[in-house]
């Protein structure tokens, strides 16, 4: 199989002119080169693919033959490279992002409703899950995902979109039955509520002791948690911009004295910066501006 491209190239170009000074001249390169190329590919061949003379430069039978296969593969060649290039500069096609659970409707109006109106030949596709996926696995080009601590060495683009503090909380009734914990140890006889399968907070530390976060109620959505939270069923971890009108009423309380919740990073993963897809490079824009849109601790699930 030959990989030089450029014996094709410069066999297509002597073929249409019946010329090496012409091919040579319309390719802008020596004619020593197109003569020396088309003798590697004659010795590649095994076979004289045209017939010259001082004054003329025809095919040989087996050149035609294998003119028609070369034409057919460049010609397949530009039309992927069109393709390409179509994707490169067009929005077409289904993007498959994974984002945490709750964040669907979050970014409804300023990103999902903009990116489908302003592409009308692309899809979106939106799986929410609170595991850590494997784009290339699972197939997903984009995905938005929460760390704690710093990213380790990835082969994959991490943007940080913004950083969400938490707050551990109860409602005023679940205090006033069971008391304000004061310790670790009161704390740890009380009921918590969160969100199911929470590989992130699953733990606080109070007073510098590591305090087990052992679930009574768990469901893998945060209104049902808080709501959970504001019947009196237990105490649970919430980013604090959620709670926020609650606890500026009173009916639910923060719990703090001597309480330690890592921040949440909200990253926005994919591949590569470069060589992405238009309608990658079109989602990930609308991502950063709807983050630099939101202050920290905006994030709603």
């Amino acid at each position: 199989m030959n990989n030089d491209l450029n014996q094709i190239q410069i066999f297509n170009q002597v073929a249409q002119y019946l010329s090496f000074t012409k091919a040579a001249n319309a390719l802008n390169i020596e004619k020593s080169t197109v003569s020396n190329k088309i003798n590697q590919l004659e010795t590649h061949l095994g076979i004289r693919l045209f017939e010259r003379t001082t004054r003329t430069v025809r095919l040989t039978e087996p050149g035609k033959l294998y003119l028609q296969h070369c034409q057919q593969a460049l010609t397949a060649l530009q039309t992927g490279e069109a393709l390409m290039s179509e994707l490169n500069h067009e929005v077409v096609g289904k993007l498959r992002v994974s984002i945490p659970n709750n964040l669907a409707d979050v970014i409804m109006n300023s990103v999902v409703e903009p990116f489908l109106r302003q592409n009308p030949k692309a899809s979106l596709e939106l799986t929410q899950t609170d595991n850590e996926v494997n784009l290339h696995e699972q197939h997903f080009d984009v995905a938005i995902q929460p760390r704690l601590g710093a990213v380790q060495d990835s082969s994959l683009i991490y943007r940080l979109l913004f950083q969400s503090h938490w707050s551990l909380v109860a409602s005023k009734e679940f205090i006033a039955q069971n008391s304000m914990p004061s310790t670790a140890k009161q704390l740890s006889t009380l009921p918590a509520v969160g969100m199911t399968n929470n590989q992130s907070h699953q733990y606080i530390n109070m007073k510098d002791e590591k305090v087990s976060l052992n679930y009574r109620f768990s469901v893998n959505n945060f209104r049902a948690v808080l709501s959970a939270v504001e019947k009196g069923l237990g105490y649970c971890i919430v980013p604090r911009n959620m709670v926020k009108k609650q606890l500026n009423e009173g009916s639910i309380i923060e719990i703090k004295d001597g309480v330690e919740i890592a921040p949440m990073a909200l990253y926005l993963v994919y591949p590569s910066r470069t060589g992405q897809p238009a309608k990658t490079k079109a989602f990930v824009e609308l991502m950063m501006a709807w983050a630099d849109n939101m202050s920290t601790d905006k994030w709603r699930p």
